[in-house]
C-alpha cells in the first residue's frame, strides 16, 4: 500500500511538474499564413472554431452541409474566411473540396491544419436504435473523418501540420442511451491514436478535443426530445407496452433537465481548438468542462466502481415495475 502511495504521488507530482512546464514556456505560432480546413460549420463548435481562426489571422477553409449555413458566415467573416459545401459522407464533395483547396494554396505551401468536427447525434437506449442509424452515426462521426483526413494528408504531410479531431468525453466511456454516438467516438479516438503514431515520422501531429456536455444544435431546440420520441414511435407494440408511455414521458424530463445543466459557452472548444493549432506546445488530448475530466477520471476506476456510480448519480428511468 505504501509503495502504491508514493507511485500514486510521485506521478502526481511529474504530471503537475510537466503542466507547469508546459504553461510557463508555451507561446503562439504566426497564424497569418496558416491555411486550415475545419468541416461542419454551419453551426455549434464548427462555426465557432471557423470564426475564431478567421480572427486570429488564418485562412479557413469552412465546409458547410447547407447554403444557410454557408450565407451565415459569408456575412460576418473576413475575405480569409472560404466557405464552400462539403457532405463528408459524400466522396464526389471530398474530391471537390481537395480541389478547391489544392487550387488556393500557394504553390509552395500545404494546408496548415485540419479540424475533423462534423458530427451528428445518436442518442437512444440500444432496444430502440435500429442498426441502420448505427451505421449512419458511424458513418459521419467516424469514417467521414477519416475520409477527410486521407484526403487531405498529402498537404498536412507537406506543411508538417496539424490534425484535430474533435471527440468527445463519451469516447472515453459508455453511458446507458448513449451507445451509437459513443461507438463513433470510441472509433475516432482509436483513429487518433493510430494516425498520431504514424504520422509522427512525418512531423505531423494529432490532436484530439474532448468536450463534455455542450449546448449545441444536436441537443437544443427540442432535438434530443424528437429523436427520442421518434425512436419510440418506430418500436413494435410488444416494446411499447414493456416500457409505457409514462416511462417515455420520464425520460423526455431527464432530457430537458440535461440540456438545461448542458454548457452554453461554445466558444471553450473554439478556443481549444485554436489552442491545438497555434500553440508552440500544444496538448494531444484536451479536455473540457469539469463533467469531461470528471468522467475521465471514472473511466480510470474498476469497472464495478464506475457501474456504481452511474447507477447512483447518472441514472436513466426503469420501465413499469410490473415489467421488471
Amino acid at each position: 500500500m505504501t509503495f502504491i502511495l508514493y507511485t500514486f504521488i510521485a506521478l502526481l507530482t511529474a504530471i503537475i511538474a510537466y503542466k507547469i512546464f508546459r504553461y510557463s514556456t508555451n507561446g503562439k505560432i504566426q497564424a497569418t499564413d496558416k491555411f486550415v480546413l475545419v468541416t461542419g460549420c454551419d453551426s455549434g463548435f464548427g462555426r465557432l472554431t471557423a470564426l475564431k481562426l478567421d480572427q486570429l489571422g488564418c485562412y479557413v477553409f469552412a465546409g458547410c452541409l447547407t447554403q444557410r449555413g454557408i450565407d451565415g458566415l459569408r456575412k460576418i467573416a473576413t475575405k480569409r474566411l472560404h466557405p464552400f459545401m462539403l457532405d463528408i459522407t459524400n466522396a464526389e464533395d471530398i474530391a471537390r473540396a481537395v480541389q478547391i483547396v489544392t487550387q488556393t494554396l500557394p504553390d509552395d505551401q500545404g494546408l496548415w491544419g485540419i479540424v475533423n468536427n462534423a458530427g451528428v447525434s445518436g442518442s437512444g437506449l440500444i432496444e430502440w436504435v435500429p442498426i441502420e442509424r448505427y451505421k449512419k452515426v458511424t458513418e459521419v462521426n467516424l469514417f467521414g473523418s477519416v475520409a477527410i483526413t486521407t484526403a487531405f494528408l498529402p498537404l498536412v504531410k507537406k506543411s508538417r501540420g496539424r490534425i484535430v479531431n474533435i471527440g468527445s468525453i463519451l469516447g472515453r466511456i459508455s453511458t446507458a442511451g448513449c451507445s451509437a454516438y459513443s461507438i463513433s467516438k470510441y472509433g475516432l479516438m482509436a483513429f487518433s491514436d493510430a494516425l498520431r503514431r504514424e504520422m509522427k515520422y512525418f512531423g505531423v501531429t494529432v490532436h484530439t478535443v474532448e468536450p463534455g456536455y455542450f449546448r449545441t444544435n444536436m441537443i437544443c431546440g427540442g432535438a434530443l426530445e424528437r429523436e427520442t420520441l421518434q425512436l419510440y414511435n418506430n418500436l413494435d407494440d410488444q416494446t411499447k407496452k414493456f416500457y409505457s408511455e409514462e416511462y417515455v414521458n420520464k425520460l423526455l424530463e431527464d432530457i430537458r433537465i440535461y440540456v438545461q445543466q448542458a454548457s452554453s459557452d461554445l466558444n471553450l472548444v473554439a478556443e481549444t481548438v485554436a489552442d491545438a493549432l497555434l500553440s508552440t506546445r500544444p496538448d494531444y488530448h484536451y479536455l473540457i468542462g469539469f463533467e469531461s475530466k470528471l468522467m475521465a477520471l471514472i473511466a480510470l476506476l474498476p469497472t464495478s466502481w464506475s457501474d456504481y456510480l452511474f447507477s447512483q448519480f447518472f441514472t436513466i428511468p426503469l420501465p413499469a415495475e410490473n415489467n421488471l
